[in-house]
C-alpha cells in the first residue's frame, strides 16, 4: 500500500521520495524489479484517486440544480432577468461556502497529489531507463553499434539531469557517463578523421553527430582539427628564414593558410554548414595557437637592426599589415561559411588578437625606444650636414675709411670686421629641417600602420625630443659662426665698405627665410599630429574591432588601434585627447620643438640686424667727436646755405637706399612666383626694421655730443633733414626722437643773429609741439646742448 502523506507534504520532492523508497530495498532484490513494482502501485493509487475525483464532482454538481433551472428562464423578459441573475448569483454565492466550499478545497488537494504523483512516476520512469542503459552499455560497446552508443549515451545525460546524482545506485552516474563518451570518442575518432580528409560529407555528419548527440560536441573540434591541422602547420614548416628573411616570407605563409581556409570553408559550408563557423574558427586558434611561441622568436629576430634604423619599425608594420590583412580574409571565410546553416558565428575579435599577438608584443615597450633613436638618427644626420658646411665658409671682404666723420673716402682698403662665414649654412639649415620632417612623416606613417595612430603620444615624445636635439645643435652651430656679426661700431674702428656690408649681408640674409622654414616645417608636423589624435577620437565609437560575442556582418574588420586604447582605458585616450586640438588649449603637440625653432629665429634675426647695423653703426660712431657740430661761432663758422650732410650721414642714408635692393637680390634669388609675394613682404620687413634700427643708433649717438654750437646745429639739421628724407624715401615716418632733433637743431640754423630769447621762445614752442615723450626729450636735449635754459 502506498502512503499518500508523503506526497501533501509542501515541499515534495520526488527525487528524495525515489532515492528514500531506494534505500529500503533489501541487498537481494534486483533494482529494476523493485522500481518497476513501486510505478505500478503509484499508478493504481493514481487511477483510484482519478475515479474518486470524477465521483466528487458529479456529487458537487447536483447542488446547483435551482440555480441552472433560473437560468433557463432568463428569456422571459430584461427585468425579470435581471432579477433572476441576482437571485442565482446569491445561490450561487450561498454554495461557495459551508459544505460547498469544502468540497472544492478537497478537489484542489487531490489534483495536487495527483501532480506530484505523476512527477513521481515520471522520475521512476528516467531511473529505471538509466539503470538500464547502464546495464546495456558494455554490449553495445562490444558490438560497437556507433548510433545505438550514441543514443543510449544521450539518454544517459537525460536520465541524470532527470534523477540527479543523490540516488546512491547513480552516485557514479556522471563519471561512468564520462567514460562511455571517452570510449565512444576513441571509436569514432579513425572514421571520423577518415571522412574529414577524404571529404566524405555524409559520414562526416553522421559521426558529427554522434558526438553531440553523445554530450561530446568540443571533441569534434578537436578531431576536426587533428584531421585537417598537418596541411596547414606544414605550410609554417616552409617560412625557413635561412632561405628567406622572414617577414618577406609571411605574405606568402598568410595567403596559402588562407587559400586552405577558403576550401575548406566551401567543403564545410556545404557538409555540415550548421557547426563550418565554429569549426572554421577552431581550426584557425589551434593554428596560431600552435605557432605562436616560434613567431614571436623569428620575428623578433628579424627586428635586429643597428641602433637608429627604422628598419626593425618598417619590418614590424610590413609584418602586422600581413597579418592583419589575413585576419580579415579569414573572417570573411568563416562568415561566409556559416551562411547557409542556423549557427552563428563565434566571436572573431580573440581570433584577431591571437593572429596579431605577437607584432603586438613586439611593438609594446619597445614603439618608443625604436621610434625615438630612429628620429634622432635623422637629426644627427641633419646636424652633422650643418655642421659640415658651417666648417666651409671663409673670410670677410675688407673696407676703407676716411677722416671726415669716419666715412670711406676710396683710399687704402683696411681690414673689415670679421664677417660670419655662412654661405651655406643657409641651404644646409633648411635641407637638415626637411630631412627631420620627413623622417617625422614617415613615422606618423608607421604609427598609422603600427597601431592606428594609437601609440601617437608616443610618437610625439620622440619627434619632440629629436627636434629639441637638432635645434640645440643648430642653435649651437650658428652661435658659433655668427658670433662677432655687427662688431663694427667702436670709435676708431674702420666701417666696413659698401661692398664688405653687402658680402657680410648676402651671406647671412638667407638664414631668416631657412629658420622660418624650420618653423613651418615642425608646424606642420605638429598639425598633422594633431590632425592624427582627431581623427582617434573622432573614429574611437568602436568601429572595427568592437562587439565581442555579436555576430558580425561581413565584411567585418579588426581595428588593433582601438583594441589597444580600450586595453589602455581613460589614461589612453587622455594622452591622445591632449595631442588634438581644441579651444583654450595652447599647448603645443611638440612644445620642445616650437620653442627651440622660436629661439633659433630670434638667434638668426639678431644676427642679421647686427650684421646689417654694422657699417651704420661705424659710421655714426665718430659722430660725437665730429669737428662740425662744435666749431666756434662768428666769421668762422659755416654760413646756413652752404650746410651738406656729413659724408657719414650721406653714406649711412646710401646705404639704407641700396638695403631693399640688396635684400630682394637674396630673397628673390630662389623664390618661384608662388612665394614671391612673401619674399617681397619679408623685404619690406627687414628694410624697416633696419631703417628704424640705425635711426635709433643715430639717435643714441647724438646724445653722446658734448656741446653744440650754433653753426654745429644747422650742420646737424641738414644732418637729419637729409636721414629723415632717406626715411621718407623707404616709406617710414621719422621716430619721434630723431623728429625731435631735426627740429631742435633746425632753431636758429639760418638766422644767426636771432635773440637768445627768441630762441628760447621757439624751444618752449617745439617742446608744446613735439610728439610723445621721446620727442619732447630730444627738444630738451639740444636746447641743453645750445645752452638754452627752457
Amino acid at each position: 500500500m502506498v502512503e499518500l502523506d508523503a506526497f501533501e507534504a509542501p515541499d515534495f520532492d520526488p527525487v528524495t521520495y525515489v532515492n528514500d523508497y531506494c534505500q529500503k530495498k533489501s541487498q537481494d532484490a534486483p533494482m529494476d524489479r523493485y522500481l518497476t513494482e513501486l510505478e505500478l502501485r503509484l499508478q493504481l493509487v493514481s487511477e483510484d484517486i482519478v475515479g474518486k475525483l470524477a465521483d466528487a464532482s458529479s456529487r458537487a454538481s447536483l447542488r446547483v440544480p435551482s440555480a441552472l433551472k433560473e437560468l433557463l428562464n432568463i428569456q422571459s423578459d430584461l427585468a425579470s432577468a435581471q432579477a433572476s441573475m441576482a437571485e442565482v448569483q446569491e445561490r450561487v454565492n450561498a454554495s461557495a461556502v459551508g459544505p460547498g466550499a469544502q468540497a472544492v478545497d478537497t478537489l484542489r488537494q487531490l489534483e495536487r497529489v495527483k501532480g506530484r504523483m505523476q512527477t513521481a512516476a515520471d522520475t521512476l520512469v528516467e531511473a529505471s531507463g538509466l539503470a538500464s542503459l547502464f546495464h546495456r552499455m558494455d554490449s553495445l560497446f562490444a558490438d560497437e553499434d556507433l548510433p545505438a552508443i550514441a543514443a543510449a549515451l544521450a539518454g544517459m545525460q537525460r536520465g541524470l539531469r532527470v534523477v540527479g546524482d543523490s540516488v546512491p545506485g547513480f552516485a557514479d552516474g556522471p563519471a561512468r557517463l564520462a567514460t562511455f563518451q571517452a570510449r565512444l570518442r576513441d571509436l569514432v575518432r579513425a572514421p571520423l578523421v577518415a571522412a574529414l580528409q577524404n571529404r566524405q560529407g555524409g559520414e562526416a555528419q553522421q559521426l558529427a553527430g554522434m558526438l553531440e548527440g553523445a554530450g561530446d560536441g568540443a571533441s569534434l573540434e578537436r578531431l576536426y582539427c587533428a584531421a585537417v591541422l598537418p596541411p596547414l602547420r606544414a605550410t609554417w614548416e616552409q617560412v625557413d628564414p635561412a632561405r628567406a628573411p622572414f617577414v618577406s616570407a609571411l605574405p606568402q605563409f598568410f595567403e596559402q593558410v588562407l587559400g586552405l581556409l577558403r576550401g575548406e570553408a566551401g567543403w564545410l559550408a556545404e557538409a555540415m554548414p550548421c557547426r563550418a563557423p565554429a569549426l572554421l574558427h577552431a581550426l584557425v586558434t589551434a593554428l596560431f595557437e600552435a605557432v605562436e611561441a616560434e613567431h614571436g622568436a623569428r620575428l623578433a629576430a628579424a627586428l635586429a637592426a643597428p641602433r637608429g634604423s627604422p628598419v626593425p619599425l618598417e619590418r614590424l608594420a610590413a609584418a602586422r599589415a600581413a597579418a592583419l590583412d589575413f585576419v580579415h580574409g579569414a573572417a570573411e571565410a568563416i562568415v561566409a561559411a556559416g551562411q547557409g546553416g542556423a549557427a552563428g558565428v563565434p566571436p572573431l575579435e580573440p581570433l584577431a588578437e591571437l593572429v596579431l599577438r605577437p607584432c603586438e608584443a613586439a611593438l609594446t615597450g619597445r614603439y618608443a625606444a625604436l621610434e625615438g633613436d630612429a628620429l634622432e638618427s635623422a637629426a644627427r644626420a641633419a646636424v652633422a650636414a650643418l655642421t659640415a658646411a658651417a666648417s666651409g665658409g671663409g673670410a670677410g671682404a675688407g673696407a676703407g675709411g676716411g677722416p671726415r666723420g669716419g666715412a670711406p673716402t676710396g683710399g687704402a682698403v683696411r681690414a673689415a670686421p670679421r664677417t660670419p662665414a655662412v654661405e651655406g649654412l643657409a641651404a644646409a639649415l633648411e635641407a637638415g629641417a626637411a630631412g627631420l620632417a620627413e623622417a617625422m612623416h614617415a613615422a606618423l606613417a608607421r604609427c598609422d600602420l603600427l597601431s592606428s595612430h594609437a601609440l601617437l603620444p608616443e610618437l610625439a615624445g620622440a619627434a619632440d625630443e629629436a627636434a629639441r636635439q637638432f635645434l640645440v645643435a643648430a642653435r649651437g652651430t650658428l652661435a658659433a659662426r655668427l658670433a662677432g656679426a655687427g662688431e663694427a661700431g667702436v670709435p676708431g674702428a674702420a666701417a666696413p665698405s659698401e661692398a664688405a656690408a653687402a658680402a657680410a649681408l648676402e651671406a647671412v640674409v638667407p638664414l631668416v627665410p631657412a629658420s622660418a622654414a624650420v618653423g613651418r616645417r615642425l608646424a606642420a608636423v605638429e598639425a598633422a599630429l594633431r590632425a592624427a589624435a582627431a581623427a582617434v577620437l573622432d573614429g574611437d565609437s568602436g568601429a572595427g574591432g568592437s562587439g565581442r560575442g555579436a555576430q558580425p556582418a561581413a565584411p567585418w574588420r579588426y581595428n588593433p588601434g582601438a583594441a589597444r586604447l580600450e586595453a589602455g582605458g581613460g589614461a589612453a585616450r587622455d594622452a591622445i585627447a591632449r595631442l588634438a586640438p581644441a579651444a583654450g588649449r595652447p599647448t603645443p603637440a611638440l612644445p620642445e620643438a616650437m620653442a627651440g625653432a622660436a629661439a633659433l629665429q630670434r638667434l638668426v634675426h639678431d644676427a642679421v640686424l647686427s650684421t646689417a647695423l654694422a657699417r651704420p653703426r661705424a659710421l655714426f660712431a665718430g659722430l660725437p667727436a665730429a669737428r662740425e657740430y662744435v666749431a666756434g661761432d662768428g666769421a668762422a663758422a659755416m654760413p646756413s646755405f652752404s650746410a651738406i650732410p656729413l659724408p657719414a650721414v650721406t653714406a649711412a642714408g646710401e646705404y639704407l637706399l641700396l638695403l631693399p635692393q640688396l635684400l630682394e637680390a637674396v630673397l628673390l634669388r630662389d623664390e618661384e612666383s608662388a612665394g614671391a609675394e612673401d619674399a617681397l613682404a619679408s623685404v619690406n620687413e627687414w628694410t624697416s626694421r633696419v631703417a628704424a634700427a640705425t635711426a635709433q643708433e643715430l639717435t643714441q649717438r647724438l646724445r653722446q655730443l658734448p656741446r653744440l654750437t650754433r653753426g654745429g646745429a644747422g650742420q646737424l639739421a641738414a644732418d637729419l633733414e637729409y636721414f629723415c628724407n632717406v626715411l621718407s624715401t623707404l616709406g617710414m615716418e621719422a621716430p619721434d626722437a630723431l623728429a625731435g632733433w631735426a627740429a631742435g637743431a633746425a632753431v636758429q640754423g639760418e638766422e644767426p643773429g636771432e635773440a637768445a630769447g627768441d630762441a628760447r621762445a621757439a624751444f618752449g614752442e617745439l617742446l608744446a609741439a613735439a610728439e610723445g615723450k621721446e620727442g619732447r626729450d630730444a627738444v630738451r636735449a639740444v636746447a641743453a646742448l645750445r645752452g638754452i635754459q627752457l
